[in-house]
C-alpha cells in the first residue's frame, strides 16, 4: 500500500468497477422481495377466464352449462381478486356445483393455457321417457332421478319410430293413481 504523498489525502486503492458481493446480494433479494408479489398480483387481476368450452352434453344443450359455469365465475374472491382468475380458479367447486345443478354422473374441469375453461360432462344414461299431456316430455335415467326436459329433436324421432321407439315410453296424465 502505498504511503500518501504530500498534500494527498490516502485513499484506498480501487480493485475493482464492480460493487461488493455482499451489496450486489442485497440489490437482488430487494428485487426478490418486491418484484415477485407485485408480479403475482398483476397476473393474478389479468390471467382469466376468457372463454369456456363444454364437451360431452347431449340432452342439456352446451349453452346451458355454459352459462351456468359463466354464472359460477361471476363475483370477486378475498374482496379484490376475480373468481374467474385462472390461478385462483375452482375448478372442483365449479364440477360438483354443475353436477348438482344438471343431474350429470361427472364433470371435470381443466384449464387452457389461452384462458379458456374446458368442462367435460358426462351424462346419466337415459332409462325412459315419460310424455304427459299436461307437461312437456321429461327424460328419467336408469336410477330414476329425473334429468330434465326431453330436446325436441328426441321427441321429434319418437313420433317419427311410431310403435317401435329406441327409448322405453312412460304414458302419464298426471293424476295421480290410487
Amino acid at each position: 500500500m502505498p504511503l500518501a504523498r504530500h498534500g494527498q489525502r490516502w485513499r484506498p486503492q480501487a480493485t475493482s468497477w464492480r460493487r461488493s458481493p455482499r451489496r450486489s446480494r442485497w440489490h437482488l433479494r430487494r428485487i426478490a422481495i418486491l418484484g415477485i408479489p407485485i408480479a403475482l398480483i398483476i397476473v393474478l387481476w389479468t390471467w382469466r377466464v376468457h372463454d369456456v368450452m363444454v364437451e360431452g352434453a347431449t340432452i342439456v344443450p352446451n349453452a346451458e352449462v355454459r352459462n351456468a359455469v359463466l354464472a359460477e365465475l361471476q363475483g370477486q374472491r378475498w374482496v379484490i381478486f376475480s373468481r374467474a382468475s385462472m390461478i385462483l380458479l375452482d375448478g372442483r367447486g365449479i364440477a360438483d356445483r354443475i353436477r348438482q345443478q344438471f343431474a350429470f354422473s361427472g364433470v371435470r374441469t381443466h384449464r387452457q393455457w389461452r384462458g379458456i375453461l374446458v368442462v367435460t360432462v358426462t351424462e346419466q344414461p337415459i332409462g325412459a321417457m315419460v310424455v304427459g299431456t299436461n307437461a312437456a316430455p321429461l327424460l328419467v335415467s336408469t336410477s330414476g332421478i329425473i334429468i330434465g326436459p326431453a330436446p325436441d329433436r328426441m321427441v321429434a324421432a319418437l313420433a317419427d319410430a311410431g310403435s317401435t321407439p329406441e327409448l322405453p315410453v312412460m304414458h302419464s296424465d298426471g293424476a295421480p293413481q290410487n
